[in-house]
């Protein structure tokens, strides 16, 4: 809590703010770029973190990584800065380009000689960075480490014993790279050097390193420099290739290298804000193996090649006219991505004759503010333009329009356009009726120029002067209240006030002197529903309340007269549908039948009254009903009952089709929400319904065996809850989606026990041909029969109908002299009723048993004829399946 305080007390001494007035003066942060790091609290005056900050990836390896906070304050306009360092943490591990990199070196390279290795990188900075190398031990090699210029160390591998490659061909090594925090983190790669026979005279560059600077502008594949190394061997071993070293990926898009003529190329444009310098390790090696060297320092030179960047940070539009000279109109940021003086700006409004200027903040800030008094009477709004330049050469530039709209003051009072108004108006005048229209006009604006107009009474203080004259406060028309009375009075003098809508608001009067012209009688005034100047009134109807005798409005009416000529009636003078509405006896305007809003939504009606004179005097009023809707229509399905047809098998979510119903009410009484009213279990488990679109889709399979019809009924509920209903019918196609089946329920063949291995058991195959022979021959007649109904042949009339009894079927006569081993009972029966071969138990099962446990071994077939009873019809079946009992029946 300690430590809480003084931070916020810190802030109230930084900005001079207390707690309180971070709100009153909308303090905010100034947002700069994509990502918002911080956010300011209100209420504790702390600035917190918003968003999580990598400082590797913000600020990369700049020892110092600050980030500048603009906090900006108004009523008045002030702008604040600060600076929030962000402090580095070891959360990253050296790490280098390759775990394992290979080093070809001949064997007869000299000892001392240098061999550069891969540095690691760090992204961390200062003693969480990288700081040491270690190698593993070798007897050949020692590590040292080098630091360059920049600061930078550099590991190489430093010969120390002649190598030998008959001896030892290759040599591993272990290159750790550890950084400075706490905990030490370290990345280690793997060298391994590979040791070449022969070529004796590694390439020599004739730079250690080649130092080159080169405008950012450099055309794209200009040469930066070339790169030379030297050879002392002769023929292939004097041949160099040139080569980048392990070059970073960025860099590697900006540059190459001529294996050939060592000429480094850019090929990318460069950019000194992106870069400012380049690095790159180059390798000349010879057709034997060996390998030199050297670095290229490229610095890019900036050039003027960017214009300044205008951000309008916050505008202050519109601005009162009253306001103090210097107050705050915007805040501009500029900024030139250019360094030096190219990035130097200097800002300018234009055209200088506004009266405003700019003011430097604070670095790249300006404000523009007030430089002498506005008048919106004179200049109502302002086009500023800032225009930045920088000083390169030559010089580029920008500019940036901002709109400012003064705001009014109220500072002019409403003026009439006369001194003094005469008026004239005859007795007896209807009321109501215009007497005169006057006109004040005032120079402000919007709210300020708004003129309302009222009377101030006169010399009848006897009775109030509202009761005879009154003023239309938005348009200054004056109208009668009442006829007036030449022999009563023949004048009126009264003031009329002109007031506007400013705060505080200002005024003038004007003297209005009324002659009155005699004139004969007096006509009603109706006071309610009032008579506007668009000539109707309003009156909001809602259908489910306005049921016949509603009260739709009272009518008030007024007669100067008095006695019978004051007795006033009402009467409905037109109506736009006439026996709607009607006048009760006690001036009610009353509902006489339903409203229909999706018939009608307007009534427009004239209201009459009639006092009791003779002769007679009217007055009159317009009144317009709105009629508002009410759910009062049901939706309405497009059709009563929708048929499809489907086939079985289809995939899940598959479309059946869309039911549709129409409402033809309005708003939420014409949403209509679909669903399954009456559904059987089974088929809800196989279809959806979209409640929005009414769209039914299939979410299971179908199955044409199962189930052939679907029924179900949908209904249809409105946003107001009324609901239609309609029916779904589905039928489901059968498709060949099951195959024939043969089931074998009793087979007995008995065999001897001392019959010999390979005894063939002909009599099982001899029964497994006779009953395909029965297969084949049926399907040959029911191809027959199938032709005999088309054709009607006399030859097929062996296959008639007549030929098979209604009330049996017909068997087969009993075969003899042991051709089958075993016991049957087959019927050919006819049977419409089912689409497949059905095989049924016969009804004397002692007979079957007897014929099958027999002791004659004679082999002599017995057959029953006691079968089941057949239909007459005959179908084509479908399905087919065969199966051996004592009694085979095939349907067909």
């Amino acid at each position: 809590m300690a430590d809480t305080q003084s931070r916020q007390d810190c802030k109230r001494r930084d900005l001079g703010l207390d707690l309180k007035e971070l709100s009153d003066r909308g303090v905010s942060l100034v947002a700069r770029g994509r990502t918002q790091y911080f956010g300011l609290n209100l209420k504790n005056g702390h600035l917190f973190v918003n968003e999580r900050m990598d400082r590797e990836q913000i600020c990369g390896h700049i020892a110092k990584c600050v980030l500048n906070v603009e906090v900006l304050a108004e009523n008045p306009v002030k702008l604040y800065r600060g600076e929030v360092e962000i402090k580095d943490i070891n959360d990253n591990s050296p790490s280098f380009p390759e775990n394992e990199s290979v080093l070809e070196i001949s064997e007869y390279t000299v000892r001392g000689t240098r061999f550069p290795l891969e540095k690691a990188h760090d992204p961390d900075v200062g003693l969480n960075s990288l700081q040491n190398y270690k190698c593993s031990q070798d007897s050949y090699f020692i590590l040292n480490v080098e630091t360059g210029d920049d600061g930078v160390k550099y590991p190489e591998l430093i010969l120390e014993t002649s190598l030998d490659r008959e001896h030892q061909a290759v040599h591993n090594l272990i290159l750790t790279a550890t950084d400075g925090g706490d905990p030490v983190k370290s990345g280690s790669s793997v060298i391994r050097i590979v040791v070449l026979d022969g070529n004796d005279n590694a390439p020599e560059f004739t730079q250690s390193v080649y130092k080159v600077s080169v405008k950012e502008d450099i055309p794209v594949d200009s040469v930066v420099l070339r790169v030379t190394a030297s050879d002392r061997d002769e023929g292939i071993n004097a041949q160099i290739k040139y080569s980048f070293l392990k070059i970073s990926e960025r860099f590697d898009k900006k540059f190459k290298l001529d294996s050939e003529t060592g000429d480094i190329q850019v090929t990318a444009k460069l950019d000194f804000e992106e870069f400012a310098f380049y690095e790159l390790d180059i390798q000349a090696r010879d057709e034997g193996g060996l390998s030199a060297h050297s670095k290229v320092l490229i610095e890019i030179a900036d050039v003027n090649n960017h214009i300044p960047e205008i951000t309008i940070t916050s505008s202050f539009s519109p601005i009162a006219e009253d306001s103090l000279i210097g107050a705050v109109i915007a805040i501009l940021n500029v900024h030139d991505r250019d360094s030096g003086e190219n990035g130097e700006v200097t800002c300018s409004i234009i055209p200088e004759s506004l009266p405003f200027k700019l003011e430097r903040s604070f670095d790249n800030f300006y404000t523009v503010v007030t430089d002498r008094a506005l008048d919106r009477e004179q200049v109502s709004e302002y086009n500023i333009t800032v225009i930045a330049t920088d000083r390169g050469i030559p010089p580029l530039s920008s500019n940036k329009t901002f709109f400012v709209e003064v705001l009014d003051k109220n500072d002019n009072r409403p003026v009439f356009d006369q001194k003094h108004y005469t008026v004239y108006i005859p007795e007896n005048s209807t009321p109501g009726v215009s007497v005169f229209h006057m006109k004040a006009n005032d120079v402000d604006w919007k709210e300020n120029v708004r003129v309302t107009y009222s009377i101030i009474e006169g010399d009848r203080s006897e009775v109030p002067l509202s009761s005879y004259i009154s003023i239309n406060s938005e348009t200054g028309t004056l109208y009668a209240l009442r006829s007036f009375d030449y022999e009563q009075f023949r004048e009126i003098w009264f003031q009329v006030q002109a007031q506007d809508g400013g705060s505080p608001p200002l005024s003038s009067n004007v003297s209005v002197t009324l002659f009155i012209l005699d004139q004969n009688d007096n006509s009603p005034h109706i006071l309610h529903p009032s008579f506007p100047t668009d000539g109707s009134t309003g009156v909001e109807l809602a259908p489910r309340s306005s049921e016949p005798g509603y009260l739709v409005t009272k009518v008030v009416a007024v007669d100067a007269d008095s006695g019978q000529n004051a007795w006033l009636s009402y009467q409905l003078l037109k109506a736009t549908e006439p026996g709607l509405f009607s006048v009760g006896l006690h001036s009610e305007l009353l509902l006489e039948k339903p409203l229909d809003r999706e018939k009608r939504r307007y009534h427009h009606l004239v209201l009459t009254a009639v006092d009791g004179g003779d002769p007679v005097r009217t007055g009159t009023a317009q009144v317009r009903v709105n009629v508002t809707d009410a759910n009062d229509n049901p939706p309405v399905f497009t059709e009563e009952i929708y048929k499809v047809s489907l086939r079985e098998n289809l995939p899940k979510g598959s479309l059946v089709l869309q039911v549709k119903a129409t409402d033809t009410d309005e708003g939420l009484n014409a949403e209509i929400m679909y669903s399954f009213s009456n559904i059987p279990d089974n088929a809800r488990k196989l279809f959806n319904l979209d409640p929005r679109t009414g769209e039914i889709t299939v979410t299971g399979p179908l199955d044409f065996e199962e189930v052939k019809f679907y029924q179900a009924n949908v209904e249809a509920k409105d946003g107001g809850g009324l609901t239609a209903h309609s029916k779904v019918q589905i039928q489901i196609l059968d498709e060949n989606d099951n195959a024939p089946v043969i089931a074998f329920t009793i087979i007995s063949n008995p065999v001897p026990e001392d019959s010999a291995p390979g005894t063939v058991l002909f009599y099982l195959v001899l029964a497994l041909a006779l009953i395909s022979f029965l297969f084949l021959l049926t399907i040959v007649a029911v191809l027959m029969m199938k032709f005999r109904r088309s054709m009607n042949p006399t030859v097929l009339r062996c296959f008639s109908p007549s030929l098979y009894s209604k009330s049996s079927a017909r068997c087969p006569p009993n075969y003899g002299d042991g051709i089958l081993p075993y016991s049957y009972n087959r019927c050919l029966a006819i049977n419409s009723g089912k689409n497949y071969l059905k095989f049924l138990k016969p009804k004397d099962q002692t007979v079957i048993a007897q014929n099958i446990i027999s002791n004659d071994n004679s082999g002599i077939l017995f057959l029953s004829n006691d079968c089941s009873e057949p239909k007459s019809e005959i179908s084509v079946p479908d399905k087919v399946s065969f199966a051996l009992d004592a009694c085979l029946l095939f349907g067909v």
